[in-house]
């Protein structure tokens, strides 16, 4: 199996608990997105509050990633495809959170603009792009600092 189908199949099943975290913590109601949604938009999850509904990016990370202060998005692919940046214009949060799949619990999140998001990353060369162990994709990193300055953030726990 890719590590693309690896990582995919690995969040799903920490939907699981994280999609009922969420619907708790925000008071919502939260659907699955379409596999088109997902593949061209970004676009995870469809989120309810009353009449408003909000596309929503879904990024969990494992607990391995507990000590960063920072969000990532991929930037670039090898094959030169669409990336995650590419695709947030079409979306309208994203929710980045941090696991702890033994115990099945979110640890820290961070709500996103993604339009703002989008902005930042396609018009700030200072933030850093990192390549990839698998040397397949890069990604660029924001940390948290300058996601509050930017007013990135429109819901957060747990980080510094």
């Amino acid at each position: 199996m890719d590590s693309f189908k690896q990582n995919k199949s690995w969040e799903e099943q920490q939907q699981t608990y994280v999609l009922p975290f969420f619907e708790k913590e925000l008071n919502c109601q939260i659907q699955l997105a379409s596999f088109d949604d997902d593949v061209e938009n970004a676009t995870d999850l469809i989120i309810t509050y009353g009449l408003q509904k909000f596309k929503c990016g879904l990024r969990i990370r494992d607990i391995k990633y507990l000590n960063y202060n920072d969000i990532t998005i991929r930037s670039r692919s090898k094959y030169g495809s669409s990336t995650e940046i590419d695709k947030l214009k079409n979306t309208d949060r994203i929710i980045y959170c941090v696991v702890n799949p033994l115990g099945r619990v979110v640890l820290k999140y961070a709500i996103l603009d993604a339009v703002a998001t989008h902005s930042l990353l396609k018009n700030s060369p200072l933030l850093t792009e990192i390549q990839n162990k698998n040397a397949g994709t890069w990604f660029k990193t924001i940390p948290m600092n300058i996601a509050r300055t930017n007013n990135l953030i429109t819901k957060e726990h747990g980080y510094t």
